[in-house]
């Protein structure tokens, strides 16, 4: 199937299961009406305290650039990070998870907030809730799996397959994770000029390492691959398909990008506008998220094909 081909199929797949839709919706709910945690009081520390060193620095005195910079950080701290719902964190957007709730900020004049008091114990509540998020996530991707091989499992056997793949997606991430860390803070270590240069080449190799292993969590969820094994099979599949996988994966983002901006502002006007929303938001995301599993078993049973023609030939 071509491209287009492969987007009405994964349409087609949620039409007919649309309890595919539950975990997203689910998770999106929780996220419109249930609490919210907010980490305003430690990034108001966090500010004061650089603050307090840029003072130091100056020698006590204010200068007008510095009150200008004060304020711009008050306005960060209140206005944008300390709006932030970090039990959004639990979406896994990035692995086809779709979500709209996520980016919805804070009201504290309505919404049940909970705040965080100190540094540690945001780092804590943070993992947590990446850990768990990604189990959730997992179970959703297992479950389109599921509903594209289109055979029954028992209950156990599914529960089992999930917990074996969120080990496994775990066990890439967690290092990928710890290593993102490191490098930031060596950056943040180096000349201004010189880390700028390195953060450029950084980013142009992330976004090729993005497509080359984009095709991970299907290799892990679908094709039961090991950590190791999935790598080698998202990165073989694209290398010989590079064209059709960056097109399929541009089309998918560009899709995702245009319908989310529409998502937002729906949430934004009212709760009636922000349940379409959510309910808009997981039939056209796991649509595409089920678009690109049909297209990683297409394109890896070609593959496969080939491979096994070229050891005919051979032989």
């Amino acid at each position: 199937m071509g491209i287009i081909d492969t987007i009405s199929a994964g349409f087609r797949l949620v039409t007919r299961r649309l309890w595919l839709l539950a975990l997203p919706i689910a998770l999106d709910l929780f996220l419109l009406f249930g609490p919210k945690l907010s980490a305003l009081p430690v990034i108001t520390q966090l500010i004061d305290e650089q603050i307090a060193a840029q003072s130091a620095l100056q020698g006590g005195s204010t200068e007008i650039g510095s009150a200008e910079m004060i304020a711009s950080l008050d306005e960060l701290a209140n206005d944008v990070l300390g709006r932030v719902n970090l039990f959004g964190l639990a979406a896994w957007t990035r692995l086809g998870f779709p979500n709209t709730m996520s980016s919805r900020p804070v009201d504290t004049a309505t919404d049940v907030v909970y705040t965080i008091t100190s540094s540690g114990q945001m780092v804590l509540w943070q993992a947590a809730i990446l850990v768990l998020g990604l189990l959730f996530t997992t179970a959703f991707l297992v479950q389109v799996a599921q509903a594209i091989r289109e055979n029954h499992a028992e209950p156990a056997a599914l529960v089992k397959h999930t917990i074996h793949s969120w080990l496994r997606l775990l066990a890439l991430f967690v290092p990928l994770g710890v290593g993102l860390v490191f490098g930031m803070t060596f950056l943040a270590m180096m000349p201004m000029g010189a880390g700028l240069l390195v953060l450029m080449a950084l980013m142009v190799a992330a976004v090729w390492a993005a497509i080359y292993l984009a095709f991970v969590p299907h290799a892990i969820t679908l094709a039961y691959e090991s950590p190791l094994g999935a790598v080698n099979s998202s990165f073989g599949l694209v290398r010989h398909n590079l064209p059709q996988c960056v097109g399929m994966l541009a089309l998918v983002v560009l899709l995702r990008t245009g319908f989310g901006f529409i998502w937002g502002r729906m949430a934004m006007v009212s709760q009636w506008a922000a349940l379409a929303a959510i309910v808009g938001c997981a039939y056209i995301g796991t649509s595409l998220t089920a678009a690109l599993f049909l297209f990683y078993r297409d394109r890896l049973a070609q593959l496969r094909q080939q491979q096994r023609t070229l050891r005919s030939l051979n032989l």
